[in-house]
């Protein structure tokens, strides 16, 4: 078959959908009485049905209904439009182009069967070998895995990355609030007499952990902000990390920016606790 449509093509039989649990969002999917017919006569029929995932429908027709459209590459009528998955690998830019799924009619040494079954691993991969081997005892069975596992895997160098990445942030955050802190120590240390005359005019301690949990969070809020403009710079590069959220999803960064304001604020109480148990007399003199 011709493959001049610009995406992922796959031959699959009926029930492929429903094993891999893709959902159907429209139409009839490669099953039922109502395909009969033309399974039948495929490929000898006049337009063979196609089932196409969302990325590829909206690619193609846009807002319209593709149902019933005919493919011109192939003579292929669209009867069903499915959910679009992942499978070759989960970065973003991943099957960007979209699925065709067509029947499976053509003769094939090399293919791939899908078994869902609530048996464990390894007794579900025998009764497969059975099943396959009650079919023809020639044919060999190789490279059964669970379908948690294959994505494990392919998720490795991601995981690893993203996990030192962590690591790396972490420490960050940590280098971060000790340096709110020391900033913050020095700056009370050198504010000591001046605090001091404010405690001796009236100002209760309560005022003085204030100013300087003021000055703390100040800090912390001019780095979040700057922060917050490079991430958003360079969230393009870092999108090909995580798999089904938003490299600039407003919920994830605006809860990191809270998470960082927090710490921060946070590492500001010990300096604050201590510049509002001064002694003004101490203070004055030193």
């Amino acid at each position: 078959m011709k493959h001049s449509i610009p995406a992922n093509w796959w031959q699959v039989e009926a029930g492929y959908f429903r094993a891999m649990r893709i959902p159907l969002r429209r139409g009839i999917g490669l099953v039922g009485n109502e395909q009969s017919d033309m399974l039948r006569d495929y490929p000898n029929a006049k337009e063979a049905p196609v089932v196409i995932d969302e990325v590829l429908a909206r690619r193609l027709f846009g807002d319209e209904d593709p149902i019933g459209r005919v493919l011109n590459v192939g003579s292929m009528r669209v009867v069903g439009v499915v959910g679009a998955v992942k499978k070759s690998d989960l970065a973003p830019s991943a099957d960007d182009d979209g699925a065709l799924y067509y029947p499976s009619v053509e003769t094939s040494s090399d293919f791939t069967i899908v078994v869902r079954s609530s048996l464990p691993s390894a007794r579900a991969a025998a009764r497969l070998r059975d099943v396959v081997r009650g079919f023809d005892a020639q044919v060999p069975v190789s490279n059964v895995a669970r379908l948690s596992d294959i994505v494990a895997h392919s998720a490795i160098a991601r995981r690893g990355a993203a996990w030192l990445l962590g690591a790396l942030a972490a420490l960050a955050l940590v280098l971060a609030l000790l340096g709110i802190y020391a900033v913050l120590s020095y700056t009370m240390r050198q504010r000591t007499k001046e605090i001091g005359m404010r405690i001796a005019l009236g100002a209760v301690p309560a005022d003085v952990a204030r100013m300087v949990a003021r000055t703390g969070v100040a800090l912390a809020g001019l780095g979040v902000v700057l922060g917050a403009i490079v991430y958003l710079a360079t969230s393009r590069s870092l999108s090909s990390l995580v798999y089904g959220v938003n490299a600039r999803d407003p919920l994830t960064l605006g809860a990191t920016m809270g998470l960082l304001a927090l710490a921060s604020a946070l590492a500001s109480l010990p300096v604050a606790f201590r510049a509002s148990r001064l002694n003004p007399v101490e203070a004055m003199r030193d």
